[in-house]
């Protein structure tokens, strides 16, 4: 039998500016490498796999 679990969490004011700014940041840094791998595909329309996308990294 499998179990899960919900927690809610209450932040305080200050913990929701940070979090706030964490998922701001990654939000960013998602949506930029969206973008490249868009971009990667337009100018070289083949098959993608996972390394050349990381393998510049």
């Amino acid at each position: 039998m499998k179990y899960t679990y919900q927690y809610r969490i209450l932040p305080t004011t200050n913990q929701k500016i940070t979090l706030n700014r964490w998922l701001r940041v990654c939000r960013f840094w998602f949506n930029r490498q969206l973008g490249e791998r868009f971009q990667w595909w337009e100018q070289n329309r083949c098959a993608v796999n996972s390394c050349p996308l990381i393998c510049h990294l």
